[in-house]
């Protein structure tokens, strides 16, 4: 009421009292609001220097959707001639997993002008673009560690709060490349260096801890890890992030190698349904997933699924020649799943386990798509299983598949 008296009779005074807001509101550290009150008023100008300082804090406390807004209220030709606005809308397009929106926003950075130390401490443009590259894997591997190499490098003599993701980046890299135990260290430095106000990036340095233990053996301390990854999602309320589903698949991936089928499977899907709906996300936690996912349901006797993951694997490693240690990976388990027998009864002919759960759900009334989405698997995938089962039963339409199920007493 208050302020609709203001703006009918001293209209001038509102900017001015929302300008007074944002100054106080930024002494004393309440930036959301004091951005807020910065971009109503029309102070673009003020409303950038605030975002472009203070964003990163809010996407490792995991609410980039809070950064996203911010950006949203700005007019579009504001972020095309600022280099570190780009920088953060670069960042919020891969975290979102819009990966050649945020290249364009990449390239605009490096093209405008900029001198100096950025304002959220990022040592220059190019340390800032280095960062990213290496962070979320993009460009293959051997690009991705230069790129951790080059950010290091570039990192300022003081520490800053980039110092955890340029570990981190430098970290997976070199997992990626095959060298787990160089990369161990560094995910343990970023454990300790954000156990205060970097939730986001603590459970996905805690989840590659959690998948390194796993390699080297040490599975007792691999799920405790990754139940601490789970614990961080739970309590901080990232379950919306994308980035969460690195938690589930790092447990169902140590479950797997202790023999815990029927949960790893669960886990690894759950995660891999997450990822899957965000196709421009960074493909290496998602190949980690599906190479366990194979092994698992190869163990539970699918090996039709198993041979589908396979698939899915191969081809998105089609879209990424350097691929560091993951095609050496995908052969194994394809060599592995090619010398393992059927089960006793699943002969050429007989629909396989997986397309026994996809018979199951077309007898009732879910969509193709939402078939697709309940089983974690691609609409494409769906219409091969579908295809098989068609020709294993002798019928040509969805009605005389549950027909013709019926008959066999096959749901």
């Amino acid at each position: 009421m208050l302020l609709y008296e203001l703006r009918s009779s001293r209209p001038e005074l509102v900017p001015v009292l929302r300008g007074r807001a944002s100054v106080w509101l930024e002494d004393a550290a309440f930036f959301d609001e004091a951005i807020r009150h910065a971009l109503v008023a029309e102070d673009y100008e003020r409303g950038i220097m605030l975002i472009v300082r203070h964003w990163l804090g809010y996407v490792l406390a995991g609410q980039m959707a809070t950064v996203e807004g911010w950006l949203e209220s700005l007019p579009e030709e504001m972020i095309i001639h600022d280099a570190p606005l780009a920088l953060v809308r670069a960042w919020i397009c891969i975290l979102s997993g819009r990966i050649e929106e945020s290249a364009r926003f990449l390239t605009l950075a490096e093209s405008i002008p900029y001198e100096g130390p950025l304002p959220d401490e990022t040592a220059s443009v190019e340390a800032g673009v280095a960062i990213l590259r290496a962070v979320f894997g993009l460009g293959g591997v051997r690009n991705t560690l230069e790129a951790a190499r080059r950010a290091v490098a570039l990192e300022p003599e003081q520490p800053s709060q980039w110092a955890a993701l340029i570990r981190f980046g430098l970290g997976s890299s070199l997992y990626l490349s095959g060298e787990t135990s160089q990369a161990r260290k560094h995910f343990e430095d970023v454990v300790e260096l954000t156990r205060i106000g970097q939730p986001l990036l603590q459970m996905v340095s805690l989840s590659y801890l959690s998948v390194v233990a796993t390699d080297e053996g040490r599975l007792e301390e691999a799920e405790s890890l990754a139940r601490q990854a789970g614990t961080l999602v739970v309590r901080f309320g990232l379950q919306g992030v994308p980035q969460s589903s690195w938690a589930p698949i790092a447990l169902g991936y140590v479950l797997a190698k202790q023999g815990e089928m029927v949960e790893a499977q669960t886990e690894l899907e759950g995660g891999l349904s997450s990822r899957m709906s965000l196709p421009g996300m960074s493909p290496w936690p998602t190949l980690i997933a599906l190479l366990a996912l194979a092994r698992v349901r190869s163990e539970r006797g699918d090996r039709g699924g198993a041979r589908e993951v396979l698939s899915e694997a191969r081809t998105m490693l089609q879209r990424y020649p350097d691929a560091g240690m993951f095609p050496e990976l995908l052969e194994r388990e394809e060599r592995k799943l090619r010398a393992r027998k059927p089960r006793q009864g699943q002969l050429d002919g007989e629909l396989t386990e997986r397309e026994l759960d996809v018979l199951r759900l077309l007898v009732g009334e879910l969509s193709t798509s939402q078939i697709a989405q309940n089983l974690y698997v691609s609409p494409s995938t769906l219409r091969t299983h579908v295809k098989s089962i068609y020709r294993k039963l002798g019928v040509s339409s969805r009605k005389e598949v549950v027909l013709e199920a019926r008959v066999k007493r096959l749901v």
